[in-house]
């Protein structure tokens, strides 16, 4: 019996490329069935501020805590968290998506008149967010338009309360999953973190 699982490439029965790659949009759709929390990510560079909305994010380790979060590179947020090598990230609540859809935007100085204070690092965090996180980079990689920021978490403080979720484009809560606003293609397109700066 042939394990096919151990043929070197070229050999009969190893993998070769998939003959057609799957496309932007048929890739996006098919994400958009992941369903992930919402966050603001924050960074201090140059004395100035920024923040943009990601759901690029998951942990990565328990001992050290890490996480990974993703960026577009167009993003001013990305570039802060580049040039300073701290971030920090506030998980938002269910009743925070108006401030998702705003830090979704290209407008500048988007913490002005945005309820929020200092973390333990003096990071912004945002308040009545379910949690917040701050973190250290350890490292950086390129992952086709965004750069991946791996991350030492060295601060946190877990809240109450529901977390707000993203899902098919659109923002709600648990319990708006399978509803129909919901689930109609590019609902709430602004919640996406590849429009956030």
């Amino acid at each position: 019996m042939v394990d096919s699982g151990s043929a070197a490439a070229g050999e009969p029965g190893a993998p070769g490329p998939p003959r057609d790659r799957i496309g932007r949009d048929a890739f996006r759709d098919v994400m958009g069935r992941f369903v992930s929390g919402v966050t603001v990510v924050s960074a201090v560079a140059d004395r100035e501020q920024f923040a943009a909305t990601v759901s690029a994010l998951t942990s990565v380790s328990l001992e050290p805590p890490m996480l990974l979060v993703c960026l577009n590179r167009t993003s001013a947020t990305q570039g802060a968290i580049a040039r300073s090598g701290r971030f920090a990230v506030s998980i938002l609540a269910e009743h925070q998506r108006q401030l998702a859809r705003w830090f979704a935007t290209k407008e500048a100085a988007k913490l002005d008149g945005v309820v929020a204070e200092a973390g333990p690092g003096g990071l912004p965090v945002i308040k009545e967010a379910v949690a917040y996180l701050e973190c250290l980079v350890r490292d950086t990689a390129r992952g086709g338009t965004h750069t991946v920021f791996l991350a030492e978490v060295v601060a946190g403080c877990a809240g109450c309360g529901r977390p707000l979720v993203y899902y098919r484009g659109a923002l709600g809560g648990f319990a708006d999953i399978g509803h129909h606003s919901m689930l109609r293609p590019g609902a709430d397109a602004r919640g996406s973190q590849d429009r956030a700066s």
